[in-house]
């Protein structure tokens, strides 16, 4: 059975990216992989201290929600990461647990994931024009693969400008669901 860990990074959970995000879910439990969510908002997450102790101990010293979440990624197989567009970038909930992520990395920028882990992006946004955050999205991946990450299929919900309007886009919530499952293989 895949482990699969799941990071809603909106402030809502019960907006068009929580929508998708539990598609995808469904995706992957249907092919029976067990999945742990976390609704980011809820925890208390610091940034990145530039402490550099991971450096030493291969682990964040920063005491938070997000150790645990630390320590769980290396045993799992895949992780869905769900965000709206926010000022052209991720939601800062989202943003301060992936600049934990640093703790995954050695001196000399390779990373200690072994052989990585798959993952999925959800992107909603207002904006209509599906490529207009493109370019973010695009630097977001590489950065992620650097971390030790392969970035499996970014989905982008364009045009969500009013609640729970992504269940109105059948194609978006099977893209979701389909996202999912791949990820559980």
């Amino acid at each position: 059975m895949k482990k699969i860990i799941s990071f809603l990074g909106s402030p809502n959970k019960n907006g068009n990216t929580s929508i998708l995000v539990n598609r995808a879910i469904q995706g992957a439990v249907s092919k029976k992989a067990d999945v742990r969510e976390f609704y980011l908002n809820s925890l208390v997450l610091k940034g990145c201290q530039a402490c550099m102790s991971c450096r030493k101990t291969r682990w964040c010293a920063v005491k938070d929600d997000a150790r645990q979440i630390l320590e769980d990624i290396p045993d799992c197989d895949g992780i869905i990461f769900g965000t709206p567009v926010y000022m052209f970038e991720m939601t800062g909930q989202m943003k301060l647990l992936i600049d934990r992520f640093f703790c995954y990395l050695n001196d000399d920028f390779t990373h200690r994931l072994g052989e990585g882990k798959d993952c999925i992006f959800i992107f909603s946004q207002g904006n209509a024009d599906e490529k207009a955050f493109l370019p973010y999205f695009t630097s977001v991946s590489k950065a992620m693969q650097m971390l030790g990450f392969n970035v499996k299929k970014i989905i982008i919900g364009n045009g969500l400008t009013k609640l729970g309007m992504v269940k109105d886009r059948p194609e978006l919530l099977e893209q979701a669901y389909q996202a999912g499952q791949m990820l559980a293989g």
